[in-house]
């Protein structure tokens, strides 16, 4: 895990963490990790929250899988407010898989001239117990008047092949603001 913070003349603090947490108890494998992102601009009166938990269970071949994606943006001066969550269930019994998933997403847009724009596509194959799964999660946000471009993906692959489990997972995150001079970038993965 990476993070490049550059704040010019825009009085800007990013503090980011990570933890994981991985318990295998005869088969009984439950992984835990969040990913949590506070960043402040106090010439803009910005404050970003961010946090992405995930759970994934599997008990004799029994496996659920539990995650969340929940961010708040606020921004004062610009009057924008934008509060969207990603929830997804996946449940594999006996090979009988099911997979639950919603994303909510409020915008305000008040003489900001804000446009975000954002996609999420699933594919899950199921075959004789051979499992494959594989999202993605593309958000673009403009902002016209502040010149602020944030351009995120998170990507996840699971592959599960008689009981062999193997997830690879990826979240990369770009934030520029021109007119505050800040960038902003960091990527996870995780194997």
């Amino acid at each position: 895990m990476f993070t490049i913070g550059i704040s010019v003349a825009g009085l800007t603090c990013v503090l980011l963490a990570m933890f994981t947490i991985a318990i295998s108890v005869a088969g009984l494998t439950c992984v835990l990790w969040a990913m949590l992102t506070i960043g402040n601009s106090v010439a803009g009166l910005t404050c970003s929250l961010r946090a992405m938990l995930t759970i994934g269970i599997s008990v004799a071949g029994l496996t659920c899988v539990l995650w969340a994606m929940f961010t708040i943006g606020i921004s004062v001066a610009g009057l924008t407010c934008v509060l969207w969550a990603m929830l997804t269930i996946g449940n594999s019994v006996a090979g009988l898989t099911c997979s639950l998933r919603a994303m909510l997403d409020i915008g305000i847009r008040v003489a900001g001239l804000t446009c975000v724009l954002w996609a999420m596509f699933t594919i899950g194959i199921s075959v004789a117990g051979f499992t494959c799964y594989l999202w993605a999660m593309l958000t673009i946000g403009i902002n016209v008047a502040g010149l602020t471009c944030v351009l995120w993906t998170m990507l996840t692959i699971g592959i599960s092949v008689a009981g062999l489990t193997c997830s690879l997972w990826a979240m990369l995150t770009f934030g520029i603001s021109v007119a505050g001079l800040t960038c902003v970038l960091w990527a996870m993965l995780t194997i």
